[in-house]
């Protein structure tokens, strides 16, 4: 065991190819408006540190754990949702005078997921996993 990893390491060749790929993945659907910044410079450092072979497993458990958090933001914003919204907004106007919601409060849909979260998760995965 060396100080900073293990002889079994991705060496520098791969780790570079990893940041490029990781890079390059992501770049595109944030020109597009779709992913933030941040997203593909983790993922880019992700790959730096895990090699291509790594950014698989980190992709997949990522996109996994965001595909349930937008399922769960969907149906937060679902009609039933919003008539149990309303109804408590009204009920609290009229009880007090004080509004439940704030009209320049952003939706949950509007922010987006935070994915370099969920990304980190699945690099820690990646870690744990016997046999890289």
């Amino acid at each position: 065991m060396l100080l900073f990893g293990s002889i079994s390491d991705p060496a520098i060749v791969s780790r570079l190819l990893g940041f490029i790929i990781g890079l390059l993945v992501m770049l595109p659907a944030y020109v597009l408006g779709r992913m933030g910044a941040g997203d593909v410079k983790f993922f880019a450092v992700t790959g730096l540190f895990t090699g291509p072979a790594g950014l698989v497993t980190v992709w997949v458990v990522g996109s996994l754990l965001a595909f349930v958090h937008a399922l769960a933001v969907r149906m937060q914003a679902s009609a039933v949702w919003a008539v149990w919204r309303d109804h408590v907004a009204d009920l609290l106007h009229r009880l007090a005078g004080v509004t439940g919601l704030d009209p320049t409060r952003q939706l949950a849909e509007e922010r987006g997921i935070p994915y370099a979260a969920y990304l980190a998760v699945g690099l820690l995965v990646w870690i744990i996993l016997p046999g890289k």
